[in-house]
């Protein structure tokens, strides 16, 4: 066992030299120095670590594509115990987390958002089309959800909740993350008559996976007091992991009671 991961390190150090020789001229030095070999905490694997900024956003596995983020949900996941047997819901096709949790067979199910076709639809591969707001599960059908920096962009958050309480088996959990507002939680815009209105000035994230121009506009910037105001007597919302990062990204734990 060890010859063998002492064998794919050493392959592995050289195929680093290589990447890092490539993307020199466009990541500083000093934040290549911090990148590492080591074992990715998201698809498990010793793999090049790269970082390519300051923060944990900004390191990347070249297994899995995995980010800090992704390995604190991927970490916060793990505690849960076993899965085999539960029925495990990502709001991603194609997130880092597919090569850890495709063991799980047809009880991994994925999912990814778009207006052209109708929600609910099911492809060929299993993949489904949903909106958090308006699932298509069946009320008490899901183990675990997951989702990475899914709900700032959600219109109707409180919908959102309703529904992860309706689908979400008693004691089922919705391991996700966040980015967090240095302030209470406030509405950044909402859709009257089919437009947007902009309540506060525009913001977007870049989502490079997103049809068009890949950015997505933030409806939402979560504050101090997003646990108590979206806990109730149905869901207890909990931090699993966190805070990182410069934007004090949480990963949370919305349990349904």
């Amino acid at each position: 066992m060890y010859l063998h991961e002492k064998t794919a390190e050493e392959n592995l150090d050289m195929a680093m030299k290589q990447i890092l020789k490539k993307i020199r001229m466009y990541v500083k030095p000093k934040y290549l120095l911090k990148s590492r070999i080591r074992r990715c905490r998201c698809c498990g694997k010793i793999a090049p670590i790269i970082q390519f900024g300051v923060d944990d956003e900004l390191r990347r596995c070249l297994f899995c594509r995995a980010n800090g983020r992704y390995e604190y949900i991927s970490e916060a996941i793990d505690e849960l115990g076993k899965l085999d047997g539960k029925i495990i819901f990502e709001l991603d096709d194609n997130s880092p987390l597919r090569k850890k949790l495709k063991k799980y067979g047809k009880n991994y199910i994925r999912s990814f958002y778009s207006e052209k076709i109708p929600f609910g639809t099911v492809l060929e591969d299993g993949t489904r089309n949903e909106d958090i707001q308006h699932l298509s599960f069946s009320d008490n059908s899901i183990d675990l959800m997951i989702s990475s920096d899914v709900l700032e962009h959600v219109v109707d958050i409180n919908a959102a909740f309703e529904e992860m309480k309706r689908v979400l088996k008693p004691g089922g959990k919705h391991i996700f993350s966040i980015p967090m507002y240095d302030g209470m939680t406030r509405q950044r815009a909402s859709i009257e008559d089919g437009r947007i209105k902009y309540i506060l000035p525009k913001h977007y994230h870049c989502d490079p996976a997103k049809d068009g121009n890949g950015f997505i506009l933030v409806f939402w910037d979560y504050g101090k007091d997003f646990a108590t105001r979206f806990s109730d007597d149905r869901m207890r919302i909990s931090i699993a992991k966190g805070p990182f990062g410069p934007d004090g990204k949480i990963v949370w734990c919305a349990e349904k009671l």
